[in-house]
């Protein structure tokens, strides 16, 4: 077969995986229905109890994305996450860039969390955000053999910016809000834990259901863009 044919080849077999692996990576859910999920990530962290209260005062649920190596030292504050009726994902083991990793290195990664994750909750996590919600098609392609979903957002509270108030939080989140939506939240900051009240009474206002991420999966497609 000639060479310049082989070389199409390749480059059809690399778009179409390419494109394959962006598929895996959900921002939304396709739905008329007024249901969103709020998750948070860099967890267990400071303010994941007085979110929990918050969650539980408000009757919401919520997926929670931890971090391996923090969940490790703070065990019985993960598990009480799930023990109050809330999702866990994988956040990774320690909070690398996947995009620059290697697949050993990403498998390291995985392998270690979903150990770790074992360990507390009797299970592994059956959905993925990768730190800083970036990844290259080649490890997003690896972490879809350990994963049902690998999650992105299509609301960003913007929370992990200093400038940002409780008050610009919610307004963030409230202006940009949509049936289906999935909100990037973080339990690491004070802000946002001043600002969740805020949203949950906003949305729940507006006539919108917060639920965990596998709820919100049924109720549409879920989407990439």
């Amino acid at each position: 077969m000639p060479k310049y044919i082989l070389a199409i080849l390749a480059l059809i077999i690399f778009i179409s995986t390419s494109f394959q692996a962006k598929e895996l990576q959900i921002k939304r859910v396709a739905t008329d229905k007024k249901v969103v999920a709020l998750t948070f990530d860099d967890g267990p962290g400071k303010y994941t109890t007085a979110i929990l209260k918050i969650l539980k005062n408000k009757n919401v649920k919520a997926t929670f994305f931890l971090v391996g190596n923090i969940a490790e030292r703070k065990a019985n504050l993960a598990f009480s996450i799930k023990e109050q009726g809330h999702e866990i994902g994988n956040h990774s083991y320690s909070h690398p860039l996947f995009r620059d990793l290697s697949i050993q290195q990403t498998n390291q990664e995985i392998t270690k969390s979903q150990s770790v994750f074992f360990n507390i909750f009797d299970e592994c996590p059956r959905l993925m955000r990768p730190s800083y919600g970036k990844c290259a098609f080649r490890v997003t392609r690896e972490l879809d053999k350990y994963f049902d979903h690998i999650v992105l957002w299509s609301v960003d509270s913007l929370d992990y910016r200093r400038y940002m108030t409780p008050q610009k939080i919610s307004k963030q989140v409230v202006l940009n809000i949509e049936p289906g939506a999935i909100v990037l939240l973080h339990e690491t900051y004070e802000r946002t834990l001043k600002a969740l009240p805020k949203i949950i009474n906003k949305l729940q206002a507006k006539g919108y259901k917060m639920v965990t991420l596998s709820e919100l999966f049924k109720y549409g497609d879920t989407l990439t863009k």
